[in-house]
């Protein structure tokens, strides 16, 4: 079974969108550092807010061509 940030993951990855998840108690070292690890294995870009975490397509391109 997948966890919800590997979904999340996933359909960044399959839709090219950003996705923030906004957190209620704010962010912790450790609670970043998870999903950073499971965004890696994705290939997607994770950027972290006192209150939320950005995950967004980590697309690289070459002459206007995606790798």
């Amino acid at each position: 079974m997948k966890t919800l940030i590997e979904k999340y993951c996933e359909a960044v990855e399959s839709t090219g969108k950003e996705i923030t998840i906004q957190l209620q108690d704010g962010l912790t070292e450790k609670l970043y550092n998870k999903v950073k690890a499971v965004a890696n294995r994705y290939d997607i870009a994770c950027h972290a807010g006192s209150y939320d975490i950005l995950l967004k397509p980590s697309v690289k391109y070459i002459d206007g061509r995606k790798l």
